[in-house]
C-alpha cells in the first residue's frame, strides 16, 4: 500500500494504529540509532540513507511490513539470516510475530559495521 504522505512524520501518522505501524517504529528506531543515518521518503515510503548511500526503504502493506534493500542473499551468502524468512531478492516480509532481529543483522552488514 502507498500512503500520499510528503513527510515521515505524515507518512506514520497516515498508519492505522495496529502492529504494523508499531513494527514500522521500532526498525525506524533501529535505523535512526545508527550514526549518519537520516530518514525521508522516497516512492511514497519511508527512506533511511547514509549520505548519499540508500540503506533501506519500508513500507506497511495489508499483511506484513516490508523492508527493501539491497541483494539480500548478497547480504547473507551462507542464507542463515533469511532461512524461514520471507523474503525475495531485495524484499524482507516480516509479519507481525516476526522480531526484527534479522533487519538489524542484515543493516549491520549493509553498513559494514
Amino acid at each position: 500500500m502507498l500512503y500520499d504522505a510528503a513527510t515521515p512524520e505524515g507518512y506514520l501518522a497516515a498508519l492505522d494504529e495496529d502492529w504494523r505501524k508499531e513494527k514500522l517504529l521500532e526498525i525506524r528506531a533501529h535505523f535512526l540509532s545508527i550514526p549518519g543515518v537520516t530518514e525521508g521518503m522516497e516512492y511514497k515510503m519511508l527512506q533511511y540513507t547514509r549520505g548519499d548511500d540508500p540503506v533501506a526503504i519500508m513500507n506497511a502493506q495489508k499483511g506484513y511490513v516490508s523492508v527493501y534493500m539491497d541483494d539480500l542473499k548478497a547480504l547473507d551468502p551462507e542464507g542463515t539470516l533469511l532461512a524461514g524468512k520471507n523474503h525475495g531478492k531485495s524484499c524482507l516480509r516480516l509479519r507481525k510475530t516476526d522480531d526484527i532481529d534479522v533487519v538489524k543483522a542484515l543493516a549491520a552488514r549493509r553498513l559494514g559495521l
